[in-house]
């Protein structure tokens, strides 16, 4: 029998800001676009225990990842350990999602991208 005692975990949303640059010499043109269609596509391909989000990158002090949980920032080894409770590893997420990035990028740019 589950243990109800004890509250659901609560999903982690990762943060990614991506760079303008990443999309061309215009990419500050497209980025917003871009980033709407990342996270449409990890809409369509939910991960348990994780969100994701998509924001671009205009301010280079500010990390590529972050990771949250509600308001509060979890540095790295937090977020291992409560992907670890999804039976999730970090370093695996954050590897299909540097691939998956990097094949969009492509089919976008490669694609011509919107006015």
């Amino acid at each position: 029998m589950p243990d109800l005692s004890s509250p659901p975990l609560a999903a982690m949303t990762l943060l990614f800001r991506i760079e303008p640059g990443c999309l061309g010499p215009d990419g500050r043109q497209h980025i917003e676009t871009f980033c709407k269609l990342a996270e449409q596509v990890y809409l369509r391909h939910p991960l348990n225990g994780v969100q994701f989000e998509f924001v671009p990158r205009y301010d280079k002090q500010l990390p590529e990842r972050e990771f949250l949980l509600g308001e509060r920032t979890l540095n790295r080894d937090q977020a291992i350990r409560l992907l670890e409770h999804y039976g999730l590893e970090l370093a695996r997420i954050e590897t299909q999602l540097d691939d998956t990035l990097s094949r969009l990028i492509s089919h976008y740019t490669d694609a011509g991208m919107p006015e």
